[in-house]
């Protein structure tokens, strides 16, 4: 082979072997430009598969299928697992997270109501029924009565010897007692009910003219027994009526005392 050939056919190697060379480059770098963008594509994938695991409907990023092998792992995913991140929070998107509503602070969820006890409520409800079945209680007007003789202890001589045996040796023929009164009862009705119930007799006389009850004897003791203006008189606190005792009407809280005079 002469030197002209022999060039020939080193130029036609060489500009074979740049091709090749040419060709790795560019295989080369076609699986370089492959590769990163497949990173991004399983991350997708996966911020797609934690979504619907946690049950937010979540979209993937378009141009990007998700495969058969990540769809059956979806299904097996247990549905407890999935409210538990669904509570906690779940992605979104990417670096989003749903998180869960709290209540407001002036929201009925918010407030705790503290239930009431048995034994209070069985106490609050006792103490109203009682409250409420107690009775009214009226109170009733009263006074007291008291007949005295005493004067005729230093008296006696001028007394009948018959009837010296009546006088008590206190003196005090009803010592004071406390008497119910009505409305519109008088010193004679007082007197006369409150001796008939002590067993002592009075003796009394109406006058239709005056329309009044007179009080003659108490106890066996008449008037004119000591002498001339011996006989029986009343008082009211403390003060002698001008009038009858049939006339007096007593009030609540009155002192009434019978007293023998001479």
């Amino acid at each position: 082979m002469n030197a002209k050939n022999k060039s020939f056919t080193c130029g036609k190697i060489g500009y074979a072997l740049v091709l090749v060379v040419v060709a790795l480059v560019l295989a080369l770098s076609g699986c370089g430009s492959k590769s990163p963008s497949a990173a991004p594509a399983s991350v997708q994938q996966g911020s797609t598969q934690s979504s619907r695991a946690n049950g937010v409907g979540s979209t993937a990023t378009p141009g990007i299928d998700v495969s058969a092998s990540a769809e059956s792992t979806l299904n097996k995913v247990p549905a407890a697992k999935n409210v538990q991140k669904a509570t906690l929070g779940s992605s979104n998107t990417a670096g989003d997270v749903v998180q869960k509503p709290q209540p407001k602070a002036g929201s009925s969820a918010s407030v705790k109501k503290t239930p009431q006890s048995s034994s209070s409520k069985k106490s609050a409800s006792s103490s109203i029924s009682k409250s409420s079945k107690k009775p009214s209680v009226s109170r009733k007007s009263t006074c007291t009565l008291r007949i005295e003789c005493s004067v005729l202890l230093n008296n006696m001589n001028k007394l009948d010897k018959n009837k010296r045996s009546y006088v008590p040796a206190s003196g005090t023929i009803l010592s004071t007692r406390k008497v119910t009164i009505s409305k519109g009862d008088s010193v004679f009705d007082v007197l006369t009910r409150t001796a008939r119930a002590a067993g002592i007799p009075v003796e009394s006389t109406t006058s239709p003219i005056y329309g009044s009850s007179y009080v003659e004897g108490i106890n066996n003791l008449y008037e004119f027994d000591a002498g001339p203006s011996s006989g029986w008189n009343y008082a009211v606190n403390g003060s002698t009526a001008s009038y009858g005792s049939s006339q007096y009407k007593v009030k609540n809280g009155d002192s009434i005392v019978w007293e023998y005079k001479l």
